[in-house]
């Protein structure tokens, strides 16, 4: 997403008014760039999924490092916003990309973006379904049984067998 959101390339120009390429920040011709002012929301939503992304990057490495528990939860949490974020910009800045007169190709840099929003996307699913699947911490016994009553599944009777009386050594 950093290169999405840094560089001048989204699109390729064709020509026309001398526009080699157009950028989120900059339009591009053969000697020049100059600043344009559109498309300040999805600059800014860009910039947040960026942020987001960053930070939920940041905490899934702490977390691991650290050991920390129940944490994948809001790491997804974090990443959907994130990918969220990222859908939300992607879509009006390519539309306006796309749709203006200067329009040839697409380039690296709207194939970066729309690459860093699914992925973002990708990490809370599989963030969420990893918590849903394997918690972090063990459940104890009572929430084991309330979790199966809540399910209406029977639990297979724990016996606990006392230890041998007599130990044979041959």
């Amino acid at each position: 997403m950093l290169v999405a959101i840094s560089t001048n390339r989204w699109i390729n120009g064709n020509g026309r008014h001398f526009i080699e390429s157009v950028g989120l920040w900059k339009i591009c011709s053969t000697d020049v760039c100059a600043f344009h002012s559109e498309i300040i929301y999805s600059k800014v939503l860009l910039i947040f999924t960026f942020l987001f992304g960053l930070f939920g990057s940041i905490v899934a490495v702490l977390a691991q490092v650290y050991g920390v528990e129940d944490i994948k939860n809001a790491i997804a949490r974090i990443m959907f916003v994130s990918g969220f974020l990222g859908l939300c910009g992607m879509i009006p800045a390519t539309v306006f990309l796309v749709l203006i007169m200067f329009y040839r190709s697409v380039s690296y840099g709207l194939i970066f973006g729309w690459f860093g929003a699914v992925l973002y996307i990708v990490a809370g699913f599989l963030s969420w379904y990893h918590h849903k699947r394997e918690p972090d911490r063990s459940m104890t016994l009572e929430e084991i049984r309330q979790q199966a009553q809540g399910s209406n599944t029977q639990l297979p009777p724990y016996t606990v067998q006392p230890p041998p009386s007599t130990v044979f050594v041959s």
